[in-house]
């Protein structure tokens, strides 16, 4: 998940995650897009079903509410360690720093 969050910060412009971002994640991590595109859901998963208060602080959602694509979290990640406001949600970061594997 960082590794395609750092592929998204270093974009100049909008991309396509499944065409861009999950291929090369794969080609660094010697794997497939698909298997990326997997690990990332099944991470995304896990931290929806925490639904931790630092998931909403991350989200700006309420408790229980639905839960964003992969593409949105993403730059919704992406957006909030640029702008400094991650700090808040230090749980968060260490939950996509794992790794799942395929």
């Amino acid at each position: 998940m960082i590794e395609a969050a750092e592929i998204l910060s270093q974009e100049k412009m909008p991309c396509s995650i499944t065409k861009v971002v999950y291929p090369e994640v794969a080609r660094r991590c010697d794997t497939t897009a698909e298997c990326v595109e997997s690990a990332v859901r099944k991470t995304i998963r896990k931290i929806y079903e925490k639904d931790s208060p630092a998931l909403r602080i991350l989200t700006d959602r309420e408790e229980g509410a639905g839960r964003l694509s992969n593409a949105k979290f993403l730059l919704l990640l992406v957006e909030k360690v640029q702008d400094g406001s991650l700090g808040a949600a230090e749980g968060v970061r260490r939950e996509a720093a794992g790794r799942s594997a395929c």
